[in-house]
């Protein structure tokens, strides 16, 4: 009678196992699947980061360019060339001669 048990106690005691070992298995395949794909994904977002970042520093230089135009429109030389070229005017005692 001890010797049936004990074999019945040994077959349960392998199907756990058994089970044990396929659920540790299943768990590692789905980690792994998730790995690669956050690896995917990282590798998106890094592309996504490389381009706004070019997209950051081509905003910047414009800025900085605009900043200069301000300045240069705040002078007393941008007022007379937009005055002569868009309006016309001339100084009073300013000659202008034009080609036929």
């Amino acid at each position: 009678m001890a010797n049936v048990r004990s074999k019945r106690y040994k077959k349960r005691n392998r199907r756990g196992r058994i089970l044990i070992t396929i659920m540790g298995v299943l768990l590692v395949s789905v980690f792994a699947v998730q790995i690669v794909e956050l690896g995917a994904k990282n590798s998106m977002y890094e592309k996504q980061i490389a381009s706004l970042q070019e997209d950051l520093d081509e905003q910047n230089e414009r800025k900085v360019k605009l900043q200069e135009k301000e300045k240069y429109m705040q002078t007393k030389k941008f007022v007379e060339e937009y005055a002569k070229e868009k309006l016309g005017l001339i100084y009073p005692n300013e000659v202008v001669f034009k080609a036929d």
